[in-house]
């Protein structure tokens, strides 16, 4: 029989040629003076660590941490990553998007969600690309992500309530509609009149819905007469 140990949390591997199997052992009890213990060994160790940086530096780097923590902070601004290399990387996504790269173009774009939670602008552009590579689902959590961090801005609305429509959630969608077409009352952004087009479709959809209905009913009708 071989044995094979596993390195997390104590599991072993039992395995024969007939019947592999799985053991989930339990780790052994630590005791309060083991585990008070062992912390204060970590705490030395922590302290070797940064016997060199001032005191001051240990403040701040605390500080900022707890920061981040509270959500004060950026993945970016703790890694003094500047806003222009952001901007770069949004700016290469985009012409990974327009060559149809969508596949680099969505790595891009995750990983400024995560740099940079706070800018909707990259919530909505890995929407799109999500929504060019078929993944309509992951794609209206994007659109409502960035409607959640701006929600005065026009695209999200139209682009969320597009998928909606696609998967005949028509009330869903006139209401994304609606807002959208609400945000711009001069008629002057492109993407509030696309979704006031989707409207007028929606309108005549339910106008068609309803007079074919109706002649139904009249049909039954009839054929109760008789």
């Amino acid at each position: 029989m071989l044995d094979l140990e596993a390195g997390v949390g104590g599991g072993k591997v039992m395995a024969d040629e007939k019947k592999p199997r799985f053991e989930v052992f339990e780790p052994e009890p630590m005791s309060r003076e083991e585990a008070d213990r062992k912390m204060e060994e970590f705490f030395k160790e922590l302290e070797k660590e940064f016997k060199d940086v001032p005191p001051e530096e240990m403040k701040k780097g605390a500080e900022r941490v707890l920061d981040f923590i509270k959500g004060k902070l950026t993945w970016a601004e703790i890694f003094n990553i500047p806003p222009q290399m952001l901007k770069q990387m949004a700016e290469l996504g985009y012409l990974k998007y327009q060559a149809g790269r969508y596949d680099e173009a969505e790595r891009f774009y995750k990983v400024l969600t995560v740099l940079d939670p706070k800018n909707s602008y990259f919530n909505t552009m890995l929407g799109f690309v999500l929504r060019a590579l078929k993944r309509d689902h992951e794609a209206l959590v994007q659109f409502s992500e960035a409607i959640k961090k701006h929600p005065i801005e026009v695209i999200n609305y139209t682009a969320r309530g597009e998928i909606y429509l696609k998967y005949g959630l028509i009330n869903e969608a006139k209401v994304d509609f609606e807002v959208a077409a609400t945000l711009d009352p001069k008629g002057e952004d492109k993407w509030a009149n696309r979704a006031r087009l989707c409207l007028k479709r929606i309108e005549e959809l339910e106008r068609i819905k309803k007079e074919e209905a109706e002649k139904k009913a009249k049909g039954e009708k009839k054929k109760k007469k008789r």
